[in-house]
């Protein structure tokens, strides 16, 4: 009996410090909201009061003011290219410059001149006359060049100015620009539409001289299949239409 119950009591101990190692260390290490577990908060949770900036106010002038502007007024001057003090021949380019406007505008002014124009001052006011519209008056369009000079070009509709002699200014509203052109009369055959028409007529005449040549071939060899007007587009004899009649020509 003394046996018995010493094996008794030592199985018992040792489940109860299984129990107490086992057990009771993972309901303390696993358990939710343990000290240093994985639980819902523990050391992560930052319980501090948050301190709230107090906002400043604002007692300068009203925004968009002229108070306002003169306190952050920048003092700094930009200089755009044509307030630079610097001259343009001392400032090195890569590229040429585009004078091509200037020769565009020389050559409306020779044309101008030779169409027989001329300018007049009433009044401090300059304006251009020509003989073939007797008395009337015209705008004086000014364009400065790139050496200085000026150049004076007479201005009127294209309405007003059925003999093609003066110029207008043709607007671009798509793009914001405008281009002085002259009103004088253009062949067709010298403008894109023109080009592109005349294109198309020597392509029906290539057509048309490629006919007469089956037509010629055609009166040799009874092979050769001229098709006309009227001509059915389904041959007979080789595909057998029945709402074709047959006939000897085929």
């Amino acid at each position: 009996m003394s046996n018995n119950s010493n094996n008794s009591q030592t199985q018992s101990s040792r489940g109860a410090s299984r129990g107490t190692s086992r057990g009771g260390s993972r309901g303390a290490s696993r358990g939710r909201g343990g000290r240093g577990g994985r639980g819902r908060g523990g050391r992560r949770r930052n319980n501090y009061k948050k301190v709230v900036k107090p906002i400043v106010k604002y007692d300068g002038p009203k925004v968009g003011t002229e108070a306002y502007t003169k306190l952050h007024k920048n003092n700094m001057i930009h200089k755009s290219r044509d307030e630079d003090t610097i001259e343009r021949k001392f400032i090195p380019y890569a590229f040429k410059q585009d004078k091509s406007s200037d020769k565009y505008f020389q050559f409306l002014q020779q044309k101008m001149m030779d169409f027989g124009w001329r300018m007049k001052e009433d009044d401090g006011t300059q304006q251009f006359i020509h003989p073939t519209y007797q008395g009337e008056s015209y705008p004086v369009y000014t364009r400065k060049l790139s050496s200085g000079s000026s150049i004076c070009l007479p201005i009127m509709s294209k309405e007003n100015d059925p003999k093609g002699l003066g110029c207008s200014i043709i607007y671009n509203y798509s793009t914001g620009d405008c281009k002085v052109e002259t009103n004088e009369w253009q062949s067709c055959w010298n403008t894109r539409k023109g080009s592109r028409q005349q294109a198309y007529y020597k392509y029906l005449d290539a057509r048309r001289n490629k006919r007469d040549q089956y037509i010629e071939m055609a009166k040799i060899d009874k092979s050769v299949i001229v098709w006309e007007k009227d001509t059915p587009r389904c041959n007979p004899e080789t595909w057998r239409d029945d709402r074709l009649s047959m006939t000897d020509e085929y």
